[in-house]
């Protein structure tokens, strides 16, 4: 988010990666002196009538690039002086007659043209808003059907498809997937992974491809296969379980390691039957133990299914809590240890084991031996021996040791470390050929390879790309394009993972010349009746040169393609009849006859989904419809089930990050509204790319009560409305009741964000943190695009700070930046706790913001960062609320009705044109801005001076409290009271921040005392 310097520091501007220095300069030792002698202070204009709206907005002409539009004439009271047109983005366009001619448009490209009417005085009447388009593209013609479809990847949930690329007389701009008939997603990419699959099971699936003109080639269907659904045995229970070392507060135990099919993934270590923490290998230390105290210590083996090994249980102690200091005429060593035995032993490690010593004193520890050499120093009876090569013996001694450096005799015994494991390769497959051709698939066969523990299985390849792997010594590659030349691989591999060298063929499969069809499928039964589905039987079909798989029909439209006779359908809805049907198609997409029947799913258990509902729910899957019984797992999936006008019903619960795509024809109209059933935590961020968007929450209580408020969503991350450009951007989307990070509104328009709690967020030291922002895509640095109409109503944004002691480089906070955009409505809002201001307005791409509205607002005053506190304590940092940071002019802005306790109200740079200033309270804004030109100033009530020749001075802020972090800005009454009456549309205010009603005699700042 963009950041900025203080006016008299060098700092950056941070946003995402890139980073651009701005530079303010010091003036030092200068003293300037104004003197303004005999000049009178502007004065409003007395014309606050506006003139009306045009009317009869009409289209006269268009080309592919540009459009003429014209409409009647308004009337003023005094005279129109002009018009201006907006396109959906800045700039605005002016002109003193009744048509105007946009160029630079996109063919096929709608723009929503708003065109008001400004007199002299600068009144503007009421917007006339219309949709006009140019003229269409030319582009008619599809891209070509991807080819080459192959699946290069699969795990036990996921598979992945690859194709070549497709063509296009334009450009292919994607690709879009679906599986079992349904449209998943789009990639610019050759190749998907489709997740959330049964696991060994094969699924359908297809990809189409489409160009910049949305022109779609036909679907090509494809057959993923997932892995095998995996390991379901349990690991060998962990044998020679011993403490190899104690103290008074803790151990170090080890085992010998446990065994399993696939391979252990770890202990779970377990004290008195409680965890006590996991290892990745074969010891672990416990500690924060008692002395002189045993304890009941297990070991259970896990593997990466998760199946757990039975429990391997022993008791041991710590050690005593009192030892006597030895006497100093102690000369006696331990016995010898006895009993010397092997634990267990490992590839590389030996575990011995021997029985306490005795000593006249006491017994100190053990000093271990490994052959013939000092190894380790231990407490306990047992000692593990790391480090060593695998089927490799070696000498284990050790002896025993008191307190006064008395030793025994060493005790030795002979072991051995586990065998080395498998580390060579099969030989490779030998005598690769081609066993069979047809239009669409290959088969080879070999000699089988030999490994000196077994071999395995073969993989096998094509064009150098993973298709498959079998135990047999012959391979069919299906599902290529006919008379097209491949290479075909096969390697063998063993079961710890060797893999022998690739022997590879090439191959071609036989002339795309077929043009007989399938025989129709016939036989067709249908069985197996659930609420949800029913299952389709068929009679094989025939084909000259094969079939190639079966398409399924349900009332008429195509669901799935597959190899099988058999199909389940599923997902239907209960107690109803469907017909369905059957086609049979071979290699060169020749196709039977259609073979049809009626299913009918059982009758309802409980009532079907309410119309124009769809249901979330964080246990849900994006495999569903999004009913009721199957709910949908994230909010971008119910957006794309639900039409416009539909209610999203959310269920209570944590989500992970939510975003909600961008989809076509979704501008206009009713919006999907997100409505919660409890308290709704998404663990992430939430981003709204998409059209025609409600997150319907709620929030208890007023925002000048923010403090003790609650609300639907809580969002732990960032949230935003955004788009990717001035074609492709969300419009309509309201955002309501979330409680969140930062919030952003980008390119994007007609957009209201109501009862939102944004913060707090204390950036560290990668200085990467969102800050609230109002602008269009800032890292794109498009001119188009730039957000409009947007309203921030009941928003607090506090507690944007920085830990500057973290911070390497001096990033700029900042309570909400306004980067640019016009018809911006902030109020009803609190400000609190921000550095290093609340509002900072820039310009990055050459437009700032105009058309602002700033009403009944808090502001509190902005603060030091944490380094500068004292014991934790908030100050005012002495800036303003309110910072014009752009060089250049602002246009149309009123800054009404709000309350600030900042040491500034506002501070600018650059020139100013119809900014107004109307019935604020508070401390004043800065010379630059207190009677700067293009600004003027009613009804006004400031503690320093008056800035226009209607405001007024107060002898104090006339508030309750401004402590930082504390702020209540209602009045107390003073000068402010009854102060801020006059006429025209600045004063036509009809409520305060609270929501309570303005009489005539109104108050100034942001509060009425009524």
């Amino acid at each position: 988010m963009p950041q900025r310097s203080s006016p008299t520091a060098a700092t950056s501007l941070t946003h995402g990666p890139t980073r651009s220095t701005f530079l303010a300069a010091a003036l030092a030792g200068l003293t300037v002196m104004l003197f303004a002698i005999g000049v009178p202070k502007a004065v409003a204009s007395d014309d606050h009538n506006p003139p009306s709206a045009p009317t009869n907005v009409r289209v006269l002409a268009t080309s592919q690039t540009s459009l003429t539009v014209a409409w009647d004439a308004s009337t003023d009271d005094v005279g129109v002086k002009n018009y201006r047109l907006w396109l959906g983005y800045p700039p605005s366009l002016h002109t003193k007659e009744t048509q105007y001619t946009v160029t630079g448009l996109r063919c096929g490209q709608s723009i929503t043209l708003e065109i008001r009417a400004y007199d002299d005085a600068n009144n503007k009447s009421e917007p006339t808003l219309t949709v006009v388009s140019s003229a269409p593209c030319v582009d008619s013609q599809p891209p070509s059907a991807p080819a080459g479809l192959r699946q290069i990847a699969a795990s036990a949930t996921t598979a992945t498809l690859a194709w070549n690329p497709a063509t296009d007389n334009v450009a292919v701009a994607g690709y879009s997937l679906s599986r079992s008939g349904v449209e998943l997603a789009t990639t610019s990419e050759t190749s998907y992974s489709f997740s959330g699959l049964v696991c060994g099971k094969t699924h359908a699936v297809a990809v189409r491809s489409y160009d910049v003109a949305r022109n779609y080639s036909s679907w090509v269907a494809y057959y993923v296969t997932t892995a095998s659904c995996g390991d379901v045995t349990p690991p060998s229970a962990p044998t020679g379980l011993v403490q190899t070392n104690t103290t008074t507060t803790g151990m170090s135990v080890a085992w010998s390691a446990a065994t399993d099919n696939v391979g252990v993934a770890g202990y779970d270590v377990f004290r008195n039957g409680a965890l006590a923490g996991s290892a990745s290998g074969v010891s672990y230390a416990l500690s924060g133990l008692t002395c002189g105290t045993a304890y009941a210590i297990g070991v259970e083996a896990v593997d990466g299914a998760g199946n757990r090994s039975a429990r391997t249980s022993a008791t041991m102690s710590t050690a005593a809590c009192v030892v006597p200091p030895p006497p100093s005429n102690d000369t006696q060593p331990p016995t010898t240890p006895a009993n010397l035995a092997l634990a267990g032993a490992s590839p590389i490690s030996v575990t011995l084991t021997w029985a306490p010593s005795t000593d006249n004193v006491g017994v100190a520890g053990y000093r271990t031996f490994l052959d013939g050499t000092s190894d380790e120093t231990v407490t306990g009876t047992a000692h593990m021996f790391q480090g060593l090569s695998c089927g490799t013996s070696h000498l284990l001694g050790v002896m025993a040791v008191d307190a006064k450096g008395n030793h025994s005799q060493v005790a030795a015994v002979t072991g051995s470390t586990a065998p080395c494991s498998d580390t060579s390769a099969p030989t490779a497959p030998g005598n690769v050929v081609v066993l069979s051709r047809t239009f669409s698939s290959i088969t080879v066969g070999w000699a089988a390879s030999t490994d000196n523990l077994g071999v395995a299985g073969y993989g096998a390849y094509v064009d150098g790309s993973f298709d498959g792997a079998t135990s047999a010594t012959s391979y069919t590659f299906a599902g290529l394009a006919c008379n097209t030349s491949v290479v075909v691989g096969i390697d063998a591999y063993d079961a710890a993972g060797n893999r022998s060298p690739k022997v590879n063929v090439a191959a071609t499969t036989t002339a795309c010349n077929d043009s007989q069809p399938p025989t129709t499928p016939a036989q067709l039964t249908i069985s197996g009746a659930t609420t949800s589905g029913f299952t389709l039987n068929w009679t094989p079909s025939s084909d000259n040169q094969g079939v190639q798989g079966y398409d399924v029909f349900v009332d008429g439209s195509k669901v799935a393609s597959v190899v099988a006779t058999e199909f389940t359908l599923s997902n239907l809805a209960c107690g109803t009849s469907y017909q369905v049907g059957v086609e049979a198609f071979d290699g060169a997409g020749n196709r039977s006859g259609r073979r049809t029947g009626t299913g009918t799913t059982t009758p309802c258990t409980q009532p079907p989904p309410t119309s124009g509902t769809a249901y979330v729910s964080p246990n849900g899957s994006d495999a569903n419809l999004c009913t009721i019984a199957l709910p949908c797992k994230s909010f971008n999936r119910a957006y794309s089930v639900a039409q416009p006008g539909a209610t999203v019903s959310v269920a209570a619960g944590t989500y992970t990050g939510q975003d909600i795509l961008w989809r076509s024809g979704r501008d206009s109209g009713a919006p999907v509204v997100f409505r919660p059933t409890g308290p709704v935590t998404i663990q992430g961020t939430l981003r709204v790319y998409a059209s025609g968007v409600h997150i319907a929450g709620q929030a208890t209580g007023s925002v000048t009560n923010w403090r003790s408020r609650t609300y639907s969503f809580t969002v732990t991350g960032d949230t935003a409305v955004l788009g990717d450009s001035a074609a492709q951007h969300p419009k309509n989307v309201t955002l309501e009741g979330i409680d969140t990070g930062a919030l952003g509104t980008y390119t994007a328009e007609n957009v209201i964000v109501r009862d939102i709690d944004a913060g707090p967020v204390v950036q560290g030291a990668a200085c990467n943190r969102p800050q609230p922002t109002i602008g269009a895509n800032i890292d794109a640095e498009v001119v188009a695009g730039r957000p409009r109409n947007v309203t921030w109503e009941r928003v607090v944004v506090h507690g944007f700070d920085r830990d500057q002691s973290a911070v390497a480089a001096d990033c700029h906070t900042g309570g909400l930046f306004i980067v640019n955009g016009y018809d911006i409505k902030i109020r009803q809002s609190v400000f609190s706790e921000n550095l290093v201001y609340n509002i900072q307005v820039q310009n990055y791409v050459g437009s700032p913001a105009q058309d602002v509205v700033i009403e009944n607002t808090w502001f509190g005053c902005p603060v030091f960062s944490p380094i500068s506190e004292t014991n934790g304590v908030k100050t005012c940092n002495g800036q303003a609320s309110l910072q014009f940071n752009a060089n250049s002019t602002f246009s149309d802005w009123l800054v009404r009705f709000n309350s600030f306790s900042s040491q500034y109200a506002a501070w600018g740079e650059g020139s100013y044109s119809n900014v107004r200033f109307v019935g604020n309270a508070g401390r004043a804004p800065g010379s630059n801005v207190c009677g700067g030109g293009g600004i003027s100033f009613q009804k006004n009530a400031w503690t320093s001076e008056t800035c226009g020749s209607g405001d007024v001075v107060l002898s104090s802020l006339p508030f309750v409290n401004v402590a930082p972090g504390q702020e209540d800005l209602h009045l107390t009454g003073g000068a402010a009271v009854n102060f801020a009456t006059g006429s025209g549309t600045d004063f036509e205010l009809v409520g305060d921040i609270d929501g309570q009603s303005r009489p005539a005699a109104r108050d100034a700042g942001a509060d009425e005392t009524g």
